[in-house]
């Protein structure tokens, strides 16, 4: 298949996409996959944000092993 084969489906495949939020998430993708070359790495705030917490949750010791997780997410869809 012909890369503007490819890029013609991916460009109506994108144009039909109504989620803002989505539509900004893959922006961002493509904006790092073309700065990969340059080694830096752009992160939206929202996620910026998350790392943020997750450091501050492993600095305080608010972790679980990936075990516990899973028992802990069963227990959750149990209750509901």
């Amino acid at each position: 298949m012909s890369s503007i084969t490819v890029k013609d489906r991916l460009i109506g495949k994108i144009a039909s996409i109504e989620d803002e939020s989505f539509l900004n998430e893959l922006e961002e993708i493509i904006l790092n996959l073309r700065n990969e070359n340059q080694d830096v790495l752009i992160l939206s705030d929202e996620i910026r944000s998350s790392i943020a917490k997750s450091e501050s949750d492993i600095k305080d010791g608010r972790i679980m092993s990936n075990d516990e997780a899973l028992q802990h997410f069963k227990e959750c869809l149990k209750r509901k």
